[in-house]
């Protein structure tokens, strides 16, 4: 696994936050509420913490095998138990998220147009998929630590099959979150679109 597996990531926290912050209008036609324009900030800046930390944990991963390479077993267990601290954190900024998107979702209502609308409802649907599948990675990446801290500690069940299977799960959840993240991100630009006069309004 890279550091490289969230890139996508990134490129969906610009659009989330140029977009939101130079976005908000209202008139009888056009109308992008408040609550959706403070939803897309909050979610952007979930999402750096999340991509952070990730990173941080892919390359604490990177260390641990380097560190099992040179038999250094003491930094290993080091690096993977201050890793293990840091899962919680990880579902704490998923679930920021998840509120965020909720709060984008219930304001979209109040979007005119309705071409606006409904670009708005698949954005954040597909953002909210996300959301699931970061969960799911942040167990799989959780698992994942606790089978190398057995496995330092000579645990017999720990076994390469089973740490490959893991490593499999994850970056089958990582395609699925990169491609959930392209088609957000193809919707915020059209939703952006249509208030700089590049789609046709009702």
């Amino acid at each position: 696994m890279k550091k490289k597996a969230f890139a996508a990531f990134i490129v969906i926290i610009v659009a989330i936050a140029f977009g939101a912050l130079s976005l908000f209008l209202s008139s009888a036609a056009y109308a992008i509420p408040e609550p959706f324009t403070e939803g897309r900030v909050e979610g952007a800046r979930a999402a750096i913490a999340i991509t952070a930390m990730i990173n941080g944990s892919l390359k604490t991963l990177s260390d641990v095998r380097a560190a099992e390479q040179r038999n250094d077993l003491a930094t290993a267990v080091y690096l993977i138990r201050a890793e293990m601290n840091n899962t919680s954190e990880r579902q704490n900024q998923a679930h920021i998220l998840a509120a965020a998107m909720e709060k984008m979702a219930t304001a979209i209502p109040e979007i005119k147009p309705t071409s606006a609308r409904q670009i708005a409802l698949e954005a954040v649907s597909a953002q909210v998929a996300t959301v699931s599948h970061l969960v799911t990675y942040n167990d799989y990446l959780a698992n994942l630590f606790n089978l190398l801290n057995e496995k330092m500690r000579g645990d017999k069940n720990a076994t390469t099959e089973k740490i490959q299977k893991l490593v499999g799960q994850l970056n089958a959840e990582n395609i699925t979150i990169n491609e959930l993240n392209a088609q957000f991100n193809r919707s915020l630009k059209q939703f952006d679109a249509v208030f700089s006069g590049k789609l046709d309004s009702e």
